[in-house]
């Protein structure tokens, strides 16, 4: 099932999950970095409190400085251990397309249209209820898409427009808990206009901040825009979680493919 889209959100934003997120549903994400970007962090989480803050079931933090993608969880205001494998595919001062797609076991993670990571679940996916986003960008648009049908991949949602360019939004942020190559865009459905939905808030004031524990590596949080502190050791994945061998049986896009070709014949994307 898909909701309606989300037009140019402020950030930092905090926007319930209509319907629950569930095997096969996934959220899509179309913002444009700031040109001298810190980091910036997408959360899915199990409530809307920033302070103390909820669970997050999912946390993308995109950290320019340290080049990486760095995926955790928080429970009970403690960190897990951090999963930074793979290759950095977001840059300063550009757009980007980002799809978590919830599987069973695992989110999938795609990035400009290419499966980037799987994450295993450690927070059941059930509780997931709310979307967060804050840091060093402006987002264009939020969109919940997929069918509730376990294993059948997911249906495709509102179509997107391939050159959006997001209206400026005012910079915001939301501090975490202190925490222990441009990669070519993919195909995209066509759309049949470019975004001209008007703006929209989300639909709770901008979270506050307050105290936070520690992250793996991060003795304390420091702002946007400046340097972070050297990491430090932290606990193994949970057991039977191989970090290098997260390659699934076809990435998102291959979902989407099949199940667009099920329902509409062959589908022919156009690449940017």
């Amino acid at each position: 099932m898909a909701s309606c889209p989300i037009y140019n959100v402020v950030v930092p934003y905090i926007g319930p999950v209509d319907n629950g997120f569930y095997p096969g549903r996934m959220v899509r994400i179309h913002g444009t970095i700031f040109p001298a970007a810190n980091r910036f962090g997408i959360n899915l989480q199990c409530g809307p409190n920033t302070v103390p803050r909820d669970d997050i079931a999912l946390h993308i933090s995109c950290r320019f400085p340290e080049n990486t993608i760095v995926r955790n969880s928080l429970q009970n205001m403690n960190w897990g251990p951090e999963e930074t494998f793979g290759h950095m595919p977001l840059a300063r001062g550009q757009g980007f397309e980002i799809i978590v797609l919830c599987d069973p076991d695992h989110y999938k993670i795609a990035v400009n249209g290419q499966h980037f990571t799987e994450y295993i679940h450690r927070i059941p996916y059930q509780r997931v209820s709310h979307l967060t986003i804050d840091g060093d960008v402006t987002i264009a648009m939020i969109s919940y898409e997929g069918s509730a049908a376990p294993g059948s991949g997911f249906m495709p949602g509102p179509p997107v427009a391939p050159g959006y360019v997001a209206p400026p939004i005012p910079h915001g942020s939301v501090p975490y808990p202190p925490m222990p190559n441009a990669c070519p865009s993919g195909p995209y459905p066509p759309a049949p206009a470019p975004y001209s939905a008007p703006y929209a808030p989300g639909p709770y004031p901008p979270p506050a901040a307050g105290p936070y524990p520690p992250q793996p590596g991060y003795g304390y949080q420091q702002p946007y825009g400046q340097p972070y502190p050297a990491g430090s050791a932290f606990p193994p994945p949970p057991p039977g979680h191989n970090q290098t061998s997260h390659k699934s049986g076809g990435g998102i896009l291959d979902k989407a493919q099949s199940a667009i070709s099920s329902v509409l014949g062959p589908f022919h994307p156009s690449w940017r």
